[in-house]
């Protein structure tokens, strides 16, 4: 048994994404079955209509997402595919209580499309229109303007009355980056308010990092711990696993 034991305390040292996996699917097992479902709506936009929203706040990328990352060839790509009329991969977003959408998956393409379109870059590397290198946005002739914009994308909408732990789980499953989020960072982009607000601020203005020798805590393990502990202090009584939920 001793053994058996041993084993299992290995595996969860060598996997321990699969343990954290095993936890999410545990918590969508712990609401009653009728909540189990993902509501979503589809919309196709044009490309257009995106950049106007992502403008106008009506969508946003949220904190939790990493960085721009993408190389000006890269993006350029994009731009390209958009005129050959390749297919783009669904862009999935998030329903806010207040109507805003945010994006949980394709924050690089998005902020691609809105860059182009503002002129913050030029196009390089093209490979099906090299005529069209060194061009702006605006130095673009109109009906290529008119061509990239009218071209429209598939986005599936997660809506807001779909149970907290259902858009967990599905957080986690399109978490597939090359850096992934962690449960704390993917908690801090569905939850985001006041509570998350507190436990950032606790961390900063307190002794926490140093009495626990954090040098550097981008990934945000400080909070989850603050946010664990009013959890458990607050209402341990009624805690059931996972933790992770």
């Amino acid at each position: 048994m001793a053994s058996k034991r041993t084993a299992e305390q290995l595996a969860d040292v060598l996997f321990p994404e699969a343990l954290e996996q095993e936890d999410f699917a545990d918590g969508v097992l712990s609401i009653p079955p009728e909540q189990r479902k993902l509501h979503t709506e589809t919309y196709d936009f044009t490309v257009e209509t995106i950049v106007e929203k992502l403008i106008d706040g009506s969508i946003f990328i949220p904190k939790f997402q990493r960085r721009y990352v993408w190389s000006d060839a890269q993006a350029s790509r994009l731009i390209e595919s958009l005129i050959i009329q390749c297919p783009i991969p669904v862009i999935y977003l998030n329903q806010e209580s207040d109507e805003k959408l945010s994006v949980i998956d394709g924050n690089q393409r998005l902020t691609t499309m809105r860059k182009y379109f503002s002129n913050e870059f030029p196009l390089k590397g093209l490979t099906a229109y090299p005529e069209l290198d060194g061009s702006r946005f605006f130095e673009l002739d109109p009906r290529f303007q008119r061509h990239i914009q009218n071209r429209t994308l598939r986005c599936i909408v997660i809506l807001k009355d779909t149970h907290p732990q259902v858009k967990f789980d599905v957080f986690e499953r399109l978490n597939s980056g090359a850096t992934k989020l962690t449960p704390q960072e993917l908690r801090h982009g569905l939850y985001f308010g006041d509570l998350m607000s507190l436990a950032t601020k606790a961390v900063k203005e307190s002794n926490f990092l140093t009495a626990l020798e954090i040098k550097n805590d981008k990934r945000m393990k400080a909070e989850e711990l603050v946010l664990r502990f009013w959890a458990l202090s607050e209402n341990h009584a009624n805690y059931k696993k996972p933790l992770a939920t």
